[in-house]
C-alpha cells in the first residue's frame, strides 16, 4: 500500500469487518452500471468461521459467492472491473474499492469458504456447479471518514 497511515488502515479494515453487506458493481452486458448488495464474507459476526482466512489472502481480498449462471459471473467474464463499496453511515465512514474479479475454481479453496448454511442455495455443497466464488483483488481506494475524504493505492 502506498501512503496509508495506520488509522486509516484501521478504519478501512474495520468497515470490511462490520459492514454487513458489500456492495457490489460491475459492468452490465450493456454497458451500463450494474450494483446489487452481496454477503460480506469478512464481517466477523456473521462469518466467524472465516476470520483466519484474512491473514492468507491480501490485506484487501474480497470473496463473494454467487450462481455460476448469474449475469455478475457473466458480466466478469466479459469485463473483470469491478467496485465495491463497504460503508458505516452511522460512523460516517465509508469506502469504495475498484478491483479485478477472478473466478476460484479451486475445490479446496470453495470447501474451506463454504458455510453449512449455503445448501439451501447450492444443495450439492461446494461441489454444487451452480456455487461461483468469487476473488475480488483490490487496486484503488476511494472513502471518507468522520474527518473528511481519502485516497489510496492498493499494491499486491
Amino acid at each position: 500500500m502506498v501512503g496509508i497511515d495506520l488509522d486509516l488502515l484501521k478504519v478501512v479494515k474495520g468497515l470490511m469487518k462490520d459492514s454487513e453487506v458489500v456492495y457490489l458493481s460491475t459492468i452490465g452486458l450493456d454497458g451500463g452500471p450494474q450494483i446489487r448488495a452481496m454477503l460480506n464474507l469478512r464481517n466477523e459476526k456473521m462469518f466467524p468461521r472465516l476470520i483466519g482466512i484474512w491473514d492468507t489472502e491480501e490485506p484487501f481480498s474480497i470473496l463473494v459467492i454467487t450462481d455460476t449462471s448469474s449475469n455478475k459471473v457473466k458480466e466478469m467474464e466479459k469485463d473483470r472491473r469491478v467496485s465495491v463499496y463497504f460503508c458505516a453511515p452511522g460512523r460516517r465512514q465509508g469506502i469504495m474499492i475498484a478491483c479485478e474479479a477472478e473466478i476460484i475454481h479451486d475445490l479446496d479453496y470453495k470447501k474451506m469458504i463454504w458455510q453449512e448454511d449455503w445448501v439451501r442455495y447450492y444443495p450439492h455443497g461446494p461441489t454444487d456447479p451452480e456455487f461461483a466464488l468469487l476473488r475480488l483483488r483490490p487496486r484503488h481506494a476511494k472513502g471518507w471518514k468522520g474527518d473528511g475524504n481519502f485516497e489510496m493505492t492498493i499494491e499486491e
